[in-house]
């Protein structure tokens, strides 16, 4: 499963596996912090490695990873976060939990 996410220190979106958030470790945690918009720790790669692939392969983070501030904004499956991202992206949709 993966996160479409708002990063709070740029104004950018960008969808990364679950794994990649920091101190969530079930589904329902997950959704707890996107219901009430709290902001977490989102793990991101360094710039010289190949972001499409780990995303798709949902690799582990290291903890050399950098870390940001980030809001979740949608819960998705694989075949959907990319419409869905997307979607919220161009329209600026309500958050959804699917």
């Amino acid at each position: 499963m993966y996160a479409v996410i708002s990063f709070d220190d740029i104004d950018e979106m960008d969808f990364l596996p679950l794994n990649w958030i920091a101190d969530i470790t079930t589904l329902s945690d997950t959704q707890k912090v996107m219901r009430q918009r709290i902001v977490a720790q989102a793990y991101w790669l360094p710039s010289k490695l190949n972001v499409s692939k780990a995303k798709k392969h949902c690799l582990d983070p290291e903890v050399t990873w950098p870390v940001y501030s980030a809001r979740i904004l949608s819960i998705e499956m694989c075949n959907r976060v990319t419409v869905i991202f997307q979607l919220l992206k161009s329209k600026s949709l309500t958050p959804q939990i699917c």
